[in-house]
């Protein structure tokens, strides 16, 4: 518990905690605004903004979104003497690797969070009817649960090679993943895990 909170008091006053809640706002606003042009009635109460939000989230934040985050907290590291003062310590490397992926998905969980607490202040502005709670909630969980592979393969590829690396891995996973979401090997590529589930 000492690592992960040590993890944890690194992201204060970041970038890293401003992306965890301004990435879920950015994706209701554009469902928002997608639903000014779609014609009265063309979907059921809830479901457009439902659709539009968790269409796009696993597609472009999972995979974009980790791999900026993972560049970050790598970005912190090497400014902070690339890692050697960690390994001065009686800690291992496995510990600390095991730290940073705790904590990078305790933040990925809040940004769930932020990204569920808007869609239903969203759809109760703008549908009609009762909140689907179960769908939610069932579309948040199992998002951010598909996810998880994502954080140690861009914390590895941003280690490795810094902040270009990482988002080229995480644009290439993101157009591997839609591709692949339709097709039967789907399993073998993680970027199309929460795409697929989304389906």
């Amino acid at each position: 518990m000492n690592g992960l909170q040590s993890e944890l008091l690194k992201y204060k006053r970041t970038f890293i905690r401003k992306l965890i809640v301004l990435a879920p706002l950015f994706f209701v606003l554009q469902a928002l605004l997608q639903k000014l042009f779609m014609p009265a009635g063309y979907f059921r109460p809830w479901q457009l903004i439902t659709v539009l939000v968790f269409n796009w989230w696993p597609v472009i934040f999972l995979p974009l979104g980790i791999a900026l985050f993972a560049a970050l907290v790598d970005s912190r590291e090497r400014r902070a003497g690339n890692y050697r003062s960690l390994r001065a310590h009686n800690i291992s490397s496995f510990d600390l690797w095991v730290n940073k992926v705790a904590a990078m998905a305790a933040h990925t969980l809040l940004a769930t969070f932020v990204l569920f607490v808007s869609v239903v202040l969203a759809g109760l502005a703008t549908a009609k009817g009762a909140v689907p709670w179960a769908g939610i909630i069932t579309a948040c969980m199992v998002s951010w649960t598909a996810s998880l592979p994502l954080i140690p393969i861009q914390l590895w590829a941003a280690t490795w090679k810094g902040l270009f690396f990482s988002m080229a891995i995480g644009f290439a996973g993101m157009l591997t993943g839609v591709l692949a979401a339709a097709k039967s090997y789907w399993i073998a590529v993680p970027w199309s895990w929460a795409t697929r589930l989304m389906c």
